[in-house]
């Protein structure tokens, strides 16, 4: 270990700062997905449902995100009942000792402060053709703690950062992150060192591609055992296949192909499990629109109302037309059938004693409906339309009625209630959130939807969510160095 550097020794400062494994409370082996916004939520259900449907496995799995705006209640929800735990990044530590902005960093803080003692790190494009399970029982894995696989690429021996950490320049083969096996406390002090690495991201990014080869910068100046897998991955023009120690097909890391709920997935040449992951994404296709959607703030009333007609579910159409259309009102403020460019999502609104049945698109308000009868609803297009709608449950789903899955927000109603009164909303707000932590997430989708009609309110959620929670507001994305093209930072043999 070299300690020549003012870097060097700021870096190792933090982590004999970080404390030792003692302190972490890690027991058990699992999964690790990083997974946020529409594209990689898709690829990470993908992903759960590979392993869990056709490889079995029993491992638990933690898929983390940053923040509400990256996670919609539905598909944690539907994560959920696939054994998964979802974990807001944000809600984890001091917010003040890591700040994070990239999903780059995301990896390694997810990686250190996941819940498993035992980790197999997995990117949400990938598809294991294998049972990942079986890594634990390698014996280069028990005899080091640590496995990773070989890129396609090398570290130029001129790259700057050799020297920026005392290491000598040398041309070497970079490591990819898509898949990472690591016992955690055997290297505690290295996976501290990655991240205090990966929290300088302004610096290091320059110099290498994202978190990828900061475990391999991280191993160098430790010193740390690793066992690095011998054989380079398959390549494909769109995606790579990364192999165990015998050289055999393991991972399939689809890096230029992800699953798509919005165009086509096209079966490249070569392709393993293409269909059946092709079904996965038909079947999620059905129940969520790929939009990352947050209802705003409704009274209780109205959320009661939204429960009654997702018990109801289907609903027959009108627009200007002798023709209706069935249009099913889902769980998650989705529609399901009936979906188009124009008709996306929905959810109740309360006006006084009116309540209005609001459709959407990605965007917009497209089309309010008010309620007439309990079980009709009339009403126009936006301002770029006259049409009419009315709507009215088909009468075979008329009786059909079913119980809610999902609860009432207390914190919508209970914002819309307060009004201005925001120091008794603030005590009510305290007492749920005593009574049930997960409260304080609501409050931060509340400060979420009320960014665009009320800023002042949206500050007020956001800092009480803040102090109830340890949660501090998501910072800056920073501006990504893509360097694999610079031949004086990586080198293609």
């Amino acid at each position: 270990m070299t300690m020549s550097t003012d870097l060097v020794r700021a870096l190792f400062d933090e982590v004999d700062a970080a404390g030792d494994y003692g302190q972490a409370g890690c027991c058990g082996r699992g999964i690790v997905i990083c997974a946020g916004g529409p594209v990689m939520l898709a690829n990470a259900y993908v992903l759960v449902r590979v392993l869990r449907d056709i490889h079995e496995t029993a491992l638990p799995i933690e898929i983390w995100h940053m923040g509400p705006a990256e996670m919609p209640d539905l598909l944690a929800n539907i994560f959920a009942k696939t054994g998964c735990t979802i974990v807001d990044a944000l809600s984890v530590g001091d917010p003040e000792d890591f700040k994070l902005c990239d999903g780059w960093q995301l990896k390694a803080f997810a990686l250190k402060n996941s819940s498993f003692e035992e980790v197999i790190l997995l990117d949400a494009d990938q598809v294991p053709l294998r049972d990942p399970a079986l890594l634990f029982e390698w014996p280069e894995y028990k005899a080091t703690g640590a496995v990773f696989w070989p890129d396609t690429v090398d570290i130029a021996a001129d790259n700057p950062i050799w020297q920026m950490l005392g290491l000598p320049g040398e041309q070497v083969r970079s490591w990819e992150s898509g898949q990472v096996c690591i016992d955690k406390q055997m290297h505690w002090r290295t996976l501290s060192l990655v991240l205090a690495i990966n929290q300088r991201a302004e610096t290091f990014y320059r110099f290498v591609y994202g978190d990828k080869d900061t475990f391999l910068l991280a191993w160098q100046l430790t010193g740390s055992d690793v066992s690095l897998v011998p054989h380079l991955p398959f390549q494909a023009e769109r995606y790579m296949v990364q192999r165990d120690f015998s050289g055999n097909p393991l991972f399939q890391h689809h890096t230029n192909c992800k699953w798509s709920l919005t165009r086509s997935n096209e079966e490249h040449e070569g392709l393993e499990l293409f269909a059946e992951c092709q079904g996965f994404i038909e079947e999620l296709a059905r129940v969520w629109n790929g939009y990352v959607f947050h209802a705003p703030s409704r009274s209780i009333p109205a959320q009661i109302i939204e429960q009654d007609l997702i018990a109801r579910r289907h609903f027959s159409m009108t627009r200007d037309g002798p023709l209706p259309v069935e249009v099913e009102l889902l769980q998650g403020h989705q529609i399901g059938k009936g979906r188009s460019h124009d008709l996306m999502n929905w959810y109740v609104d309360q006006h006084d004693d009116e309540f209005v049945l609001v459709l959407r698109d990605r965007h917009r308000i497209m089309v309010q409906l008010a309620r007439q009868l309990p079980d009709r609803w009339l009403g126009r297009g936006g301002s770029r339309s006259e049409e009419t709608f009315s709507l009215e449950p088909l009468p075979a789903a008329a009786s059909a009625r079913a119980s809610p899955e999902q609860p009432i927000d207390l914190v919508t109603g209970l914002v819309r209630v307060a009004g201005k009164r925001l120091p008794e909303l603030d005590c009510a707000l305290e007492l749920l959130a005593q009574a049930d932590p997960g409260i304080v997430r609501q409050i931060e989708i509340a400060a979420a939807m009320h960014e665009a009609d009320d800023a002042a309110l949206a500050s007020h959620l956001a800092k009480l969510a803040a102090r109830l929670g340890g949660a501090g507001e998501k910072p800056a994305a920073s501006v990504r160095h893509l360097v694999l093209d610079d031949p004086h930072r990586y080198v293609r043999p």
